[in-house]
């Protein structure tokens, strides 16, 4: 039996731009017809005017339910958490376990806030009192990273598709085609002619430049080049205009490995402020000492 049991609840079925709510009074019976409000402050204030006016009837404090609906529900659960004491957070699963019991299966708001008040009143599960903020906003910088990663990761296997059309063998001369040098190159000289055609002091100094390895790794490197442009050359399509669509492609890339080495700035700089709870960064430094996680991540950084 739910602590709730004798007490009134409210349901609230939330929407992106509104929800419906259900109120039950200690008996169960309903209490006030299910109504809809916008999520904007009017709104939001309308609904605590009328929590309070069922627990000064009842002389009674309310006990409020709402299903997590992914960041929909945050807004108003953050403002009725800051107003009453008993708001709580249903996961979606538990309802629509509930939601099956119908043979109808049909979606209708006034209902489900209905069904969400009662799942609340009667039943004993579990419930979400509190909105970490600062998992949130870890889990959210987190995911932009690993999203971001991701997708750069598929602009670069399309950079490689299209050297292997107009410059085959390129992707065997660098031991990361996608590296610092290698991108500056070809934003300068993406076709074999271009690279046949640039000075060679001037492609060496965007070799030294970007890498740390050296001169005679610049030579060799070099050498290997020009190798494989003259044999592109034949090999090859003629595909010049290509070179367009190789330098959209990699100003994509610098751009999303900027955003990346922004994101991980930031998360790093959040971990390790003075306000971050330890017991958050504990358990973070607990997985990150697991080999398997170091593998992955490791992978993720240098994609």
């Amino acid at each position: 039996m739910s602590k709730f049991f004798y007490s009134p609840v409210v349901g609230i079925d939330v929407s992106a731009d509104f929800s419906y709510v259900a109120i039950l009074a200690p008996n169960g019976d309903i209490h006030k017809k299910p109504f809809k409000i916008k999520h904007d402050l009017n709104g939001f204030d309308h609904l605590v005017n009328e929590i309070k006016k069922v627990e000064e009837e009842f002389n009674m404090k309310t006990a409020i339910f709402m299903e997590s609906t992914g960041v929909y529900h945050l807004s108003l659960f953050h403002y009725l958490n800051n107003n009453f004491d008993n708001t709580f957070v249903i996961n979606p699963l538990v309802t629509k376990s509930n939601k099956n019991g119908d043979i109808r299966k049909v979606k209708n708001d006034k209902k489900d806030s209905l069904s969400i008040a009662t799942i609340g009143k009667f039943q004993n599960i579990k419930l979400s009192q509190k909105l970490d903020l600062d998992v949130f906003l870890l889990k959210n910088l987190v995911r932009e990273y690993y999203k971001l990663t991701d997708t750069c990761s598929t602009f670069k296997k399309k950079l490689s598709a299209d050297l292997r059309v107009i410059f085959p063998g390129y992707n065997t001369i660098f031991s990361n085609s996608n590296s610092k040098s290698s991108l500056e190159l070809l934003s300068q000289y993406p076709t074999p002619q271009s690279i046949l055609d640039a000075p060679k002091e001037d492609i060496i100094t965007i070799f030294l430049t970007n890498s740390k390895k050296g001169i005679a790794w610049a030579e060799n490197i070099y050498s290997k080049l020009t190798n494989a442009a003259k044999e592109a050359k034949i090999i090859g399509l003629p595909l010049d205009g290509l070179a367009v669509k190789i330098d959209s492609t990699i100003t994509l890339i610098k751009t999303i490995e900027s955003e990346i080495n922004t994101i991980l700035e930031q998360i790093n700089t959040f971990i390790n402020s003075e306000t971050f709870p330890n017991s958050i960064r504990d358990n973070i430094n607990l997985i990150d000492s697991i080999p398997v996680y170091r593998t992955l991540n490791s992978y993720y950084l240098n994609s």
